[in-house]
């Protein structure tokens, strides 16, 4: 499929460039959306919904900087005629962008049954012209937040500027992952598996590995999903590693980790973890942040 077919773009710096490569990024996925291989365009819609709610998110927590963030200083400046805020919007709404190519191919959003998403993503950025006018130390700066942002784990040693726009993206798509989980897991019709990753439907079933991870605050691991209360329980373990208090208001505002859990076997351990989930999301509690690789 050939995507350069996108108008002359912008000057980088003129107030329009967000919109510029927000009507690329629909250019590229209505595509797509046409697409006859496509078995089901209904992930695909998903897809760009999520997309446009994570440059949502990202622009919350930009424009709402917090004492009680887990990250210290926000660089000043940018890279390649850009400041941090441009490109870590860049970044958000082209962090998903190999999804499509993914979900075409594959008809999974499983890396792990297919390929890696990040990386397909920065292919789709270097083989189209999405970011076609941008500096290339930019377009290197943008491809490397995405290419980091569905690592368990950042690696040691990220620089700092690099460190704290993939951790905008982070957070964004994490608590938007959030929404389009429990969307998932509180309708009435059975949850799709192409969203939920082909996990088994059982109401009470749950890995006691992964309880016990989220209980001392950690995400767990995808590998150790077994059921649908893990894929809840793995979640609801990322509020323990978001890294600005922004996000962690976005989550009790929206209610997300109050119904995942209500939505979770009603027993004393999972009230226990409801206490503990209560007080991280506590507007006076601090991000807590998520840590590098060993």
């Amino acid at each position: 499929m050939s995507f350069n077919t996108h108008p002359a773009p912008q000057n980088a710096a003129s107030g329009g460039l967000l919109a510029e490569h927000e009507s690329r990024f629909r250019a590229y996925t209505e595509r797509y959306l046409a697409d006859p291989d496509v078995q089901d365009h209904r992930p695909i819609a998903l897809k760009i919904e999520h997309t446009l709610q994570v440059l949502g998110n990202a622009s919350r927590i930009l424009d709402a900087p917090s004492p009680l963030d887990a990250w210290g200083d926000i660089p000043q400046g940018g890279v390649g005629g850009l400041g941090y805020p441009q490109l870590a919007r860049l970044a958000a709404l082209y962090h998903d962008v190999g999804r499509f190519e993914q979900y075409r191919r594959y008809n999974t959003f499983h890396d792990k049954k297919s390929e890696n998403h990040a990386r397909l993503g920065v292919r789709a950025l270097r083989q189209s012209d999405l970011l076609d006018g941008l500096e290339d130390e930019a377009r290197r700066f943008v491809q490397t937040a995405v290419m980091l942002h569905n690592r368990r784990f950042l690696p040691r040693g990220i620089a700092a500027d690099v460190g704290y726009v993939t951790r905008v993206v982070r957070d964004a798509d994490k608590v938007d992952i959030m929404r389009v989980m429990v969307d998932h897991f509180t309708a009435p019709d059975p949850a799709d598996p192409v969203v939920t990753l082909h996990v088994k439907e059982h109401p009470t079933n749950y890995t006691p590995e992964l309880y016990e991870a989220v209980l001392a605050g950690s995400s767990g691991d995808y590998t150790d999903m077994r059921w649908t209360n893990d894929f809840k329980l793995l979640i609801l373990g990322w509020i323990f590693q978001l890294n600005f208090r922004a996000s962690l208001d976005m989550v009790r505002e929206r209610s997300l980790a109050r119904r995942l859990l209500e939505n979770l076997p009603d027993t004393p351990k999972m009230r226990r973890l409801d206490g503990i989930i209560d007080t991280a999301l506590a507007p006076e509690t601090p991000a807590a942040g998520e840590s590098a690789a060993e």
